[in-house]
This record gives C-alpha cells, structure tokens and sequence, in this order.
C-alpha cells in the first residue's frame, strides 16, 4: 500500500501540474499582501469613538433587516453583526485592524478555490486517465489487488489535500510577518448558535481550513466516485467541475423555499457556516452535517469500490 501512494505521488510531482498551481498560489499570496500593504492607508480602522461607530452601525443593520424576510441570507448576516457589534461594546473590545498578520491569513480564504480545482481535476482523472492511456491493464497484471489500488489512489487524493492547504496556511503566515509583523490578536468573536464567544485566533484559524479540507474532500468523493463509474477523462472532469461551480448557488436558491434541501450533502459541506453564523437552513446543526457528510462518503466510497472492483478489465 505504501509503495503504491509513493509511486503515485512521484507521478502527480513529475507533471508541471502542480507546480504551475503552487507557483500561482505564491505569487496571488505575495501579490495579495503587498497590495494590502501599499494601500494600507485605506484599511478599515476606528479612533476612539469606535463604541459610537459601531452602535451607528447597528442601528443601520437594524433598519435594514426590518425590511427583509427572516430567511434571506443578509438578514441572517446582519443579525450576527449586530450581536458582534454588541458584545464589543458591552466587554469594551475594539474591532482589530483589518491589516494584520492574523486578518491577512483569513484573507486568503478565496485562494482555497485554487486547491479545490487542483484537487477535484486530480480525482475525477485519477482513475478514468489510467482507462484513457491503457494502463489500467499494465497495473492490474501486477500482484496488487483492485482495492489497495483504489484505496491508495483515494488516500493520495485526501492527503494532497490537507498538505496543500498546510502549504497556503504556512505561505500566508509567512508573508503576512514580513509584511505586518508578529500581530497581538489573540483572541477572535465567533458568532455561534446565535451566541458571541470569544475563542483564540490560532484554534479559530485552524479549525476554518480543518472545515474547508472537508469540503473540498466531500466534492473531490464525488469526482473520484464519477472517475471510477466512467473511463473518459473529458466526461468526468467536466461533471465534476459543473457539480462544483453549481451546487452550492442551487442549494442556497432551494434552501430558501425547501427544507428538505438540508438532507443534501451540499447543503452540509461547509461546516464553517455554523461559526460564521451563516447557517444555511433553520434548525440545522453541525453534527447534523458531519452525519450526512459521513454518509453521503460511505455512499460514494461504497459505489467506487463495488463498481471498480466487480468491472470486467481486459489485461
């Protein structure tokens, strides 16, 4: 098994693939933090009547929410920032200054998109390529059974995953530093369950890419699901890229009329929503997500393998 996820990681490391996305992710990194930097000036800061800015804003929130449904989304977004506003003001905790160390890592959240694509095109290829080329019958001829080959092409896939995101947290720490220095946040508000706690930056940094390596897992499953089922590479990268682009702007349309939209796995895959208090659908929780998401996988999994397993391959 080990032999057999090193052999596929010196293949994914011997295309220009991967590097040509790393060398993406730095520059958009670097090019990001150092326009953040030279227009520092213009950066959201408070002075000293920051309590009175922040009630001036609430009131505005609270005029704007009376003139939306409770089940719009914004409304569920100004309701967060109203009860953030309020416990800064009721504990006496500034707004941190939006041109810091720890507010230009989560900056960078956008730039996970970029992982994600990597990713999903690595597992909707993963196995479809090998049909594609003809190697399939060279590796099936080799005393290794079909389940260590898929298993370890699956493994491959989720822990590229995870080291690729350590890269992007490692790379915005690093140039945030240079840039802003070592910054004194160490706490950050989270709003969760419609209440305000405060929680250490680090734990809330860590656990947002936690919950996003989940996400790009749960659709990369679907990817490498849709491989195993068909043996064209186009087929397969372009059904998994539209389920990308699509599912998540559909569920959040669906969601706002049917509630049965939350037994969907993508109405669960940003675990996220519960801390940044933009929970998809009413009376959803996070271990209900993880629930569907667990099984929605096993689903996945369980039709890859019986499907790859029981296929007639010529060799």
């Amino acid at each position: 098994m080990l032999r057999l996820i090193q052999n596929e990681y010196k293949k994914i490391f011997s295309h220009y693939g991967i590097y040509l996305m790393l060398g993406f992710l730095i520059i958009f990194i670097v090019g990001h933090g150092i326009f953040i930097k030279m227009h520092s000036e213009h950066g959201k800061s408070y002075g000293a009547n920051w309590k009175q800015e922040l009630q001036m804003q609430n009131s505005k929130l609270i005029k704007e929410s009376q003139e939306m449904p409770e089940n719009f989304l914004a409304y569920e977004y100004n309701k967060k920032t109203i009860a953030l506003n309020e416990y800064r003001i009721q504990h006496n905790i500034p707004p941190e200054n939006t041109n810091s160390l720890w507010t230009f890592i989560l900056s960078n959240k956008p730039f996970l998109s970029f992982i994600s694509l990597f990713i999903i095109a690595l597992a909707a290829t993963s196995i479809s390529s090998e049909f594609n080329r003809g190697t399939i019958n060279l590796i099936m001829v080799r005393p290794i059974s079909r389940f260590s080959f898929l298993l370890s092409r699956y493994m491959v896939i989720v822990s590229l995953c995870f080291i690729l995101i350590i890269m992007l947290v490692l790379l915005s720490i690093g140039v945030g530093y240079l840039l802003f220095g070592n910054s004194e946040l160490n706490t950050y508000l989270v709003y969760h369950n419609g209440q305000v706690f405060e929680e250490g930056v680090v734990l809330y940094i860590s656990r947002y890419f936690l919950f996003a390596s989940i996400d790009i897992i749960a659709i990369s499953s679907i990817a490498f699901m849709i491989s195993t089922l068909f043996q064209k590479n186009t087929l397969s990268l372009v059904m998994s890229l539209c389920i990308y682009f699509m599912a998540g702007t559909t569920m959040r349309i669906l969601a706002q009329k049917y509630d049965w939209t939350k037994y969907i796995i993508f109405s669960n895959t940003d675990l996220n929503m519960y801390y940044t208090g933009d929970i998809l659908i009413k009376g959803m929780s996070l271990s209900f997500s993880v629930i569907i998401v667990l099984l929605y996988l096993f689903a996945f999994l369980l039709i890859s393998f019986t499907t790859f397993i029981k296929r007639d391959i010529i060799t």
